[in-house]
Formats: structure tokens, sequence, C-alpha cells
């Protein structure tokens, strides 16, 4: 292999928690009312369910489940290295600085 181009797709997956709010907010007033309330969030499998919202957090808490950050969409196989590829179809290459580590790192990736 010379050269070749990894095209990554993300799939997330979500599960749905359900609750109940009795106290919602129009134009600065508390109206008190029952209010069945669905949020999305990623879930900790690959099995879409409903679940509590303390099942929720406790995700959360344990850091498990699906990353959060997005990874890169192109990647480039070039002498046994794989580099992103920007948007506008360049190789990204070089070092980028961390400040939390106050050192540079390469940007791209190798098998250890």
């Amino acid at each position: 292999m010379i050269k070749d181009t990894l095209i990554l797709i993300n799939k997330p997956i979500y599960d749905t928690i359900r609750y109940i709010d009795t106290v919602f907010h129009i134009e600065g007033i508390d109206v008190y009312s029952v209010k069945a309330i669905e949020e999305l969030i990623l879930s900790q499998n690959e099995v879409s369910e409903n679940i509590t919202r303390n099942q929720a957090l406790q995700t959360v808490l344990s850091g498990g489940g699906q990353n959060r950050y997005s990874h890169p969409n192109k990647l480039l196989y070039k002498k046994g290295r794989l580099y992103e590829v920007s948007e506008n179809g360049k190789i990204k290459k070089g070092r980028k600085y961390c400040p939390f580590r106050r050192a540079r790192f390469k940007v791209y990736y190798v098998k250890e």
C-alpha cells in the first residue's frame, strides 16, 4: 500500500431519559403544572434504550460509554503512519503544542 485514504463515519447511539417536571418557566413566570420531558444522551453501550435519570448520572460519573470527542473524518495512510486530512483536503503535518502537558506532540497516528 503506497497511499490510501480512510473515511470514518460516526454513528452515535442515544438513550432516552423520560421524567415528569412539575415546575417550568414561561417568560420569567413559574408555572406549576405537570409536564413530561424527554432527553437524549449518548448511550453507555451499543443498544438504544430508555433509562432513568439516576442511571444517566451513574454513566456520567463513572466515565463509561461512548467517547464524547469527535474523531477525524478522513485519515491518509502514508509510510506506516495515519495523517489527518483537513476539510480542504490538505494533510495536517508538524507538531501541536499542548498547554496542559507543556510539550509538543506529533499529529499522526502509528501502530504500537
